[in-house]
């Protein structure tokens, strides 16, 4: 039941995040609110970083390496501009992959794996849970830039 439901929360935040991404290219993605604000280019490499820590913590191979991964945690920074970034069309290949291997992954899990709670921390359905938040958070963002942007709302 658990894995159903973290499976049908990231499935939700997949379909968003494609529809916000519908239409934007890597020059549009670099563009900031402000000195300091997150452009689509790193909230999506965010998100790409931490699925690839949770698909980890599900026993799988991540997808980025570390360095791949280090541009886009908290405090890292943001990618200013074009020539810096990662593409675009890149980082949608990463979103796909990780997908599929998020679904494979979850639904091989057991409830018991999801909800038996280590040593040292909460059960790995705690964590996944406040993943799921963590990336419709995000998912939001890139809503908002689309406006910001120009474009449309996707949903």
């Amino acid at each position: 039941m658990l894995k159903d439901t973290l499976l049908h929360q990231f499935n939700m935040t997949y379909f968003v995040i494609r529809r916000n991404l519908d239409g934007i290219e890597t020059e549009d993605a670099v563009i900031r609110v402000g000195e300091d604000g997150a452009n689509i280019n790193w909230i999506l490499g965010h998100i790409l970083a931490t699925r690839n820590v949770f698909i980890a913590l599900l026993g799988g191979e991540p997808f980025w390496s570390d360095e791949q991964r280090a541009r886009f945690v908290s405090k890292s920074g943001v990618e200013v501009d074009a020539a810096r970034a990662m593409p675009l069309a890149e980082m949608e290949q990463a979103l796909e992959q990780s997908q599929e291997q998020l679904k494979a992954l979850l639904g091989a899990s057991k409830d018991e794996d999801l909800t038996t709670a280590p040593e040292n921390g909460p059960p790995l359905g705690i964590k996944l849970g406040g993943f799921a938040f963590h990336e419709s958070y995000h998912a939001g963002q890139i809503g908002i830039m689309r406006r910001v942007i120009g474009l449309s709302g996707a949903l």
